[in-house]
């Protein structure tokens, strides 16, 4: 039985020579998001952002996805003007610092940072689980180092508690 597995699963990627590139072009893809988000907040194109949580101790009957977190959200930090301001610098540091994977499952997420221009137009979203290893940029699922969550936890976790 174990070599008829091995044997379909060989005769999958045989046939099928496409499935990595496929997936690491979309891997490049999300990196090139987050590697000019980065940008974008270091040169203040980026100008506001906004930090939703709910807090991981809250227990739901079912996964928060960006939707569900977007309108049930328990706390929210605006940064009206990140340009010039202390934080725009070390969010900057910390997302060039990131690397992400496309994954399957998103997580529970239970943090949001929106991001937008001088017009107020809505530019980037990264949502994370409670660990900081899942979530999403944009509508795609990743897994992420954790050097955004640790972001997060640094500057804001005292007021979101």
């Amino acid at each position: 039985m174990r070599y008829i597995l091995m044997l379909a699963i060989g005769v999958f990627v045989l046939t099928n020579p496409h499935a990595d590139a496929t997936e690491t072009s979309k891997a490049s893809s999300v990196q090139i998001q987050v590697d000019s988000l980065a940008r974008n907040i270091r040169t203040g194109a980026i100008q506001k952002v906004e930090i939703l949580q709910i807090s991981p101790k809250v227990t739901t009957g079912t996964r928060i996805s960006p939707d569900l977190l977007d309108s049930s959200f328990q706390y929210k930090i605006t940064i009206s003007d990140l340009r010039g301001r202390a934080y725009q610098s070390s969010l900057a540091s910390a997302i060039k610092a990131t690397s992400v994977m496309p994954v399957n499952d998103s997580g529970d997420l239970r943090w949001a940072i929106k991001f937008y221009d001088g017009d107020g137009r809505k530019v980037s979203a990264i949502y994370l689980d409670a660990t900081g290893d899942r979530g999403v940029i944009n509508s795609t699922a990743v897994s992420f180092s954790r050097n955004i969550i640790n972001w997060l936890k640094s500057n804001f976790s005292d007021a979101l508690k």
